[in-house]
C-alpha cells in the first residue's frame, strides 16, 4: 500500500484497515464492518433501495444501467442470509463494486469514500446529489484530507480497494460509536414505534 495512504488511515484517521473474505462479497462485508451488520443484511438493504428507484425510474449520475439495478434488486434470495465470517462464494459477475457504494451512501445519508490503492484515486459518493467525485491521490491527497475535516461531525465511511478486494476502516469516531449506527438507530426506533 502506498505510503500517504497508510499515513492517512493510520495518522489523519487514526483508524485501521479491517479485513473481509474474499469470497465476491467483500464489498458488502466492508458495508456490512462498518455499520455493524452482517453482509446478508447489506444487500437486502442495497436489493430494497434498488427496486424503489426502479420503481420511480430513477438511476444515480454513477450507476445509469438500469439492468445494474434490476440484477442488484433480485440478488438470489439465499445471498440475504450471508452471515459475517462465514464465506460464500459468488461468481465474478456477481462480485458488488462502487456501484453498490453508491447506492449505500444514498440509503445511509453518509459520504462514502472508496480509496483505491491500485490506481492511486479516491471516489467520494455524495448522498444529497447522487454524484461521486474523483480525486488523484499522488496530486490531490490534501483535497482528501479538507473534505475529511471539513465533514467530521457528519461521520464519512471508508472503504478500501487493491487488488480486487474490498476492506473497511474503522477510524476514531466509528470505533468509539460501533454498533450505534444510522441503520442501527432506525431498526431501534422502527421497534419502539412499534411496541406503542
Amino acid at each position: 500500500m502506498p505510503e500517504y495512504a497508510t499515513r492517512f488511515i493510520e495518522k489523519d484517521l487514526r483508524g485501521r484497515i479491517v479485513t473481509t473474505h474474499p469470497d465476491g462479497h467483500c464489498v458488502r462485508r466492508a458495508i456490512g464492518k462498518i455499520w455493524n451488520l452482517h453482509p446478508g443484511q447489506v444487500i437486502q438493504y442495497l436489493a430494497k433501495k434498488c427496486q424503489k428507484m426502479l420503481d420511480q425510474e430513477l438511476t444515480t449520475q454513477w450507476e445509469r444501467n438500469v439492468e445494474w439495478y434490476e440484477k442488484t434488486a433480485n440478488r438470489p434470495s439465499e445471498w440475504g442470509e450471508i452471515k459475517n465470517n462465514v464465506p460464500k462464494q459468488c461468481k465474478r459477475d456477481e462480485w458488488g463494486g462502487s456501484s453498490e457504494i453508491n447506492i449505500w451512501a444514498i440509503i445511509t445519508k453518509t459520504i462514502m469514500v472508496e480509496i483505491n490503492v491500485d490506481n492511486e484515486t479516491a471516489l467520494i459518493h455524495y448522498p444529497a446529489s447522487n454524484t461521486t467525485t474523483g480525486l488523484n491521490l499522488r496530486t490531490q491527497m490534501q483535497a482528501l484530507k479538507d473534505m475529511h475535516a471539513a465533514t467530521h461531525t457528519k461521520n464519512p465511511e471508508y472503504l478500501i480497494y487493491g487488488q480486487n478486494h474490498y476492506n473497511a476502516i474503522w477510524y476514531n469516531a466509528k470505533i468509539k460509536t460501533k454498533g450505534k449506527n444510522k441503520i442501527q438507530r432506525k431498526k431501534e426506533n422502527k421497534q419502539t414505534t412499534n411496541k406503542n
